[in-house]
């Protein structure tokens, strides 16, 4: 009876847990990765689940990769989206 109770509450805790990770996306128009439905930079809602790579940038303004990728914000981008 013990063990019953102790697995129905473990399962309760874990299906809690599933519907507090979101979905991540990631834009087609500007390739930054968001969890909503619109896209939090240029306000696309033309989102896709599909990518490949990714890269972080923290100061747009002294990176190389910033410039060659044409990103202007700092976040986190995919390098291909699908």
């Amino acid at each position: 009876m013990r063990r019953k109770r102790q697995r129905r509450l473990l399962n309760q805790k874990l299906k809690r847990s599933d519907k507090m990770v979101k979905k991540t996306y990631v834009c087609r128009e500007c390739k930054m990765f968001t969890t909503e439905k619109e896209c939090p930079n240029c306000k696309s809602r033309d989102l896709s689940a599909s990518w490949k790579g990714l890269v972080i940038i923290n100061k747009v303004e002294d990176s190389e990769v910033a410039k060659l990728l044409e990103i202007d914000k700092p976040g986190k981008y995919a390098l291909f989206v699908g």
